[in-house]
């Protein structure tokens, strides 16, 4: 599934009552990732001091979640921080007319979430801090589910299904309890090319970490500070606030990588891989103008496999 661009997946956030708030300003290898269900245990009411300020969020400019649908059924995920809960919005297409319902659906978490992204067919990662202040990643399965289609009572007034994807699996990707450097994840997205794979920006050291979602194993990618051959050194990343960090598909420029702040005039931080081969190899910046024109040009595409 593809989506067209940051600024069409704001306007259908928009369009079908995703953003009711403004997007929260969050701001050796692990253990392999272990398989059991989401345990609430006794924590405290409010969230950390870190979190302070946060109150909600949303997919900052990511690609819909994929159902294994196609274009007929696409899902949005939000957050809140002090309640500690994930929201879903599903958006369904039908008929020739290609009319849309729209349904709602809840979580609850375990932790304070940070950041939310889909990445994969029927797949979720949730990032947050939890009661002792540690970082915490979790990959949700989500059951495939029919194409869910609305019915008609005798009067011919149609009635639109309540959509109820079962979240079948809650795994454990990363725990960091204390690790200076990964404290707090501000970012999420899908590695291209990488089916197990995100990229990670830690709060803390505004460090960009692979992460193997399977082994848990951490690569450093990008850094603000002093590279080498095989991480890419972005200063400007110690002192970026923009909020939408995104994985894109270009046919000629490979895959990129943008740090952006949707309808502002603050332009778009790029990272790139140019060859598509899995190395962040090149860095840009672009200011509105060009980022605006780039993207009308129509050869941008969300990424979501």
């Amino acid at each position: 599934m593809q989506y067209r661009n940051c600024i069409a997946a704001g306007c259908l956030a928009l369009a079908i009552g995703l953003v009711p708030f403004l997007p929260a300003a969050s701001s050796g290898p692990a253990a392999p990732r272990t398989t059991s269900p989401s345990k609430t245990a006794a924590q405290p009411v409010s969230a950390p001091s870190t979190l302070s300020g946060l109150l909600y969020g949303y997919g900052k400019g990511k690609a819909p979640i994929d159902l294994g649908l196609g274009e007929a059924a696409k899902g949005y995920a939000t957050y809140s921080v002090e309640l500690k809960k994930i929201y879903f919005k599903w958006l369904v297409t039908y008929g020739p007319d290609s009319q849309a319902f729209r349904s709602s659906q809840e979580e609850t978490l375990s932790f304070w979430p940070t950041d939310v992204c889909g990445f994969g067919p029927d797949r979720l990662a949730v990032a947050g801090v939890d009661a002792r202040g540690a970082t915490v990643i979790e990959v949700w399965d989500l059951r495939d589910i029919p194409l869910p289609l609305p019915s008609y009572d005798a009067s011919g007034n149609v009635n639109d299904p309540e959509i109820t994807v079962p979240v079948i699996g809650r795994s454990v990707a990363l725990f960091k309890d204390g690790v200076v450097g990964m404290q707090q994840v501000l970012h999420m997205c899908e590695f291209i090319g990488h089916p197990d794979t995100l990229l990670v920006q830690f709060f803390d050291s505004r460090d960009v970490y692979s992460l193997d979602t399977v082994t848990g194993s951490l690569e450093l990618e990008i850094t603000p500070g002093a590279g080498s051959s095989n991480v890419l050194s972005v200063p400007a990343l110690l002192e970026d606030t923009r909020p939408e960090f995104q994985a894109m598909t270009h046919p000629t420029l490979g895959n990129v990588y943008s740090w952006s702040a949707y309808m502002t005039s603050d332009g778009t931080l790029i990272v790139r891989d140019s060859s598509k081969a899995g190395v962040l190899d090149e860095t840009d910046f672009w200011d509105s103008s060009l980022s605006d024109h780039w993207i009308d040009l129509g050869e941008v595409t969300h990424r979501a496999r």
